[in-house]
């Protein structure tokens, strides 16, 4: 937003300085005091004009968005989801993550057969009529007196039944508190179910119940990435340089805490992102460079860590797409080939999580080297 404004000003400066000099307005209202341009007097005229049309485009480009990036970079990037945590656990294989997707069961109450008829429209049926049959006249026999003592029936065994005590909630039982912890949890959810407006009026809330340094981080990341989603570019790189301040901070307290290198590492990236998307290829590639130098040290650190490895490959190929951005194509396609390598590595490992990244990469590599070759 600062230099929008800058350039702002810089454009009314010129195209004031050009009105100035070439006057192109003289004739409507009363004419500026001339300004002395010595031998390039002559000139006069194309200075002017030159001044004004440069002003009126710096005024131009500051008014409209700031979607400047370039389409081979946009290209090559995955696309982005709607919402994203750069927290989240890795992605499962399918084999556990078909275990873990909890199962959602649709109950119906029984009916009874008699019940559903009517309800289905089948109607009841018709008792049989009685059918008369003739006997042949028998002579009448005596008939016994009908019995008129009650048949005496044991009586039911007598059972105790014990007694069972209504159950309810313990004494003092309350609803848990709100926590950081548990309004981001209903921040997934509503992502998840698309629920934007909820999302946003939980995202107006975490920053209050932030009791660390590290929740704030993360609540200033979370809401970037969901202004990001939805193309505010100007919040969302706010977002990321307040989530990169903290990140800085824990960074500093406890310099080899991996969580605070980690966490500094993804902020770098996405404030990367956002200045690769604005054509600030400066900025993005310092922010890429100290990225990748932080991943590097946490994979030295633990080699056997996958999600080291895997990050580190992803801050070797967004520094390489910046420097290719910048032309420096050959140590764009040294930085691809150490992430391939490292890639190869992963895949050979576990083929179903890191298989479609390998193919990726690849195909980026093949697209450098045939660019080189021409």
């Amino acid at each position: 937003m600062a230099s929008r404004i800058i350039g702002l000003l810089l454009g009314l400066l010129l195209t004031v300085a050009g009105y100035m000099i070439a006057s192109p307005l003289a004739g409507m209202v009363p004419p500026p005091p001339p300004v002395a341009l010595g031998e390039f007097e002559g000139l006069r005229s194309l200075i002017g004009w030159g001044a004004l049309a440069l002003g009126g485009l710096a005024i131009l480009a500051n008014l409209l968005p700031s979607g400047r990036r370039t389409k081979a970079t946009a290209d090559r990037r995955p696309a982005i989801a709607p919402i994203t945590f750069s927290d989240d656990p890795a992605p499962l294989p399918a084999a556990r993550a078909a275990e873990d997707t909890p199962l959602v069961f649709a109950f119906s109450p029984p009916a009874a057969a008699a019940a559903a008829a009517p309800l289905m429209g089948v109607p009841p049926m018709a008792a049989p009529e009685p059918v008369a049959v003739s006997a042949p006249a028998v002579a009448p026999a005596a008939v016994p007196a009908p019995v008129t003592a009650p048949l005496a029936m044991p009586a039911p065994p007598q059972t105790s039944i014990p007694s069972v005590e209504p159950v309810g909630h313990p004494a003092g039982d309350e609803i848990a508190e709100e926590t950081f912890g548990l309004l981001r949890d209903r921040l997934r959810g509503a992502v998840q179910a698309e629920s934007w407006a909820e999302a946003g009026r939980i995202l107006s809330r975490l920053p209050h119940l932030a009791l660390t340094h590290r929740d704030r981080m993360l609540a200033a990341q979370d809401l970037g990435d969901f202004t990001r989603s939805q193309g505010r570019s100007d919040d969302a790189a706010e977002a990321y340089a307040e989530a990169l301040a903290y990140a800085r901070l824990m960074h500093d307290i406890e310099p080899g805490d991996p969580i605070a290198a980690s966490d500094l590492a993804g902020a770098l990236i996405n404030v990367g992102d956002m200045a690769s998307d604005e054509a600030r290829l400066d900025a993005a590639l310092g922010a890429y460079e100290e990225a990748v130098a932080l991943r590097r040290r946490a994979v030295e650190i633990n080699r056997s860590r996958r999600s080291d490895r895997r990050a580190l490959t992803i801050a070797l190929e967004r520094l390489a797409d910046a420097r290719e951005d910048r032309g420096h194509r050959v140590r764009a396609l040294d930085l691809y080939r150490e992430s391939a390598q490292i890639i190869s590595v992963l895949a050979s490992e576990d083929p179903q999580r890191f298989g479609a990244d390998l193919n990726g990469t690849r195909t980026r590599l093949i697209e450098l080297e045939a660019r080189l070759a021409i």
